[in-house]
């Protein structure tokens, strides 16, 4: 009953980016081909519940600079998390030879198969160890950002750079956020 049947990604840019680029034709044109990242992301456009760009926040600090209201665009996108899964053939198979082997290959709704964390790679392809013996692990946010900071530099968005590798700024809700900034202002 708790599973998680969908999940939602939201691609966000600094207002300013916009605001230099043309405003909203520009963050148009920017998220519809943000949303072309995440039906690759996603698996295909067969998953994505709902996509939406919007803007629903005035950019205080750049709106009391340029004396005129600039608005903060974004795009969420809810999709349905999928991941191929491989159902093998039984050792309850009357044909030995194919127990162990690949039946079929199904979609399955699975969030944390979708977003596991993969080995880090070295220049030669091997993982990286820790001192343990163990893997370290790539964040799959981080490998999220660094697809879709690629997809887009690939879509001509050349002066767009990617968020800080590392970071623990972890997620605030609406409220936190704007009591945040609030405090900070």
């Amino acid at each position: 009953p708790d599973a998680t049947h969908y999940c939602e990604l939201v691609f966000d840019v600094n207002s300013a980016y916009f605001d230099n680029h043309g405003g909203y034709e520009s963050a148009k044109q920017f998220y519809e081909d943000a949303y072309q990242a995440a039906v690759q992301i996603v698996g295909g456009e067969q998953y994505i519940l709902s996509a939406v760009m919007h803007a629903d926040e005035i950019n205080r600090a750049m709106t009391e600079a340029l004396g005129r209201e600039v608005y903060h665009y974004h795009l969420h996108v809810v999709y349905v998390p999928v991941v191929e899964k491989q159902i093998l053939w039984s050792k309850r198979c009357k044909d030995k030879a194919l127990v162990g082997t690949v039946k079929e290959t199904v979609m399955q709704v699975s969030r944390s198969k979708k977003w596991a964390s993969k080995p880090l790679l070295d220049d030669a392809g091997k993982p990286v160890l820790q001192k343990s013996g163990k893997p370290v692990l790539k964040k799959s946010y981080s490998v999220l950002q660094d697809d879709f900071f690629h997809y887009m530099r690939n879509a001509g968005y050349t002066d767009v750079e990617r968020g800080e590798r590392g970071s623990t700024e972890e997620h605030l809700t609406v409220t936190q956020f704007k009591v945040q900034r609030e405090q900070e202002r």
